[in-house]
């Protein structure tokens, strides 16, 4: 069984992530999200991710019921395969914490407009390698084997004008990536 962070601890990186006043509050709200999470520092991180990047238009105190539902449609869709998550009453809430605020994250670069393609064809490539050997270089390298014919469409995202790499756009995807604690 994994344990989870103190609710101090859990507070604090939360409150970090989502950028907002700690108010009293925020603090109650907060406090609701992280046990609900089961004090899992992935699962906060990522909710944080996902609450700063809507904070605009979301608040704390909304963001509870949406994650209910929105959890609800996921595991309503989930394949059976998932089912290995049930292994105990704690352990299915830590784990469906954990998959629901990964899936929420990932939502958010399906409507990354424009850059959607070229974020979610990074991600879709990282496990199929080593996670110490992922380089810039590893990508470039593939780009440059290619023909331009036979680039993928995520990697056309990568090219500029002229047709060749652009570091800062590969670079500018994998900050995005983190700041949705999707990679790290």
């Amino acid at each position: 069984e994994v344990q989870g962070m103190s609710e101090e601890d859990s507070l604090v990186l939360l409150f970090k992530r989502i950028d907002m006043p700690r108010t009293d509050d925020n603090r109650v709200h907060g406090s609701s999200i992280v046990r609900r999470l089961g004090y899992l520092p992935l699962a906060i991180d990522q909710t944080g991710s996902y609450i700063h990047e809507r904070r605009a238009t979301f608040t704390l105190e909304q963001f509870l019921p949406y994650y209910e539902q929105y959890m609800k449609e996921i595991l309503s869709t989930t394949p059976k395969i998932w089912d290995y998550l049930d292994v105990s009453e704690t352990g299915k809430e830590n784990a469906k914490s954990v998959f629901t605020t990964w899936n929420m994250s990932y939502s958010l670069l399906l409507n990354a407009g424009d850059n959607s393609s070229g974020l979610i064809g990074l991600l879709n490539c990282f496990p199929f390698f080593d996670e110490k050997d992922i380089s810039e270089e590893m990508f470039y390298r593939f780009f440059q084997d290619l023909d331009e014919s036979e680039w993928p469409d995520w990697l056309k995202h990568y090219v500029n004008d002229s047709g060749a790499w652009c570091s800062k756009t590969f670079r500018d995807t994998v900050l995005k990536l983190k700041s949705f604690s999707l990679i790290s």
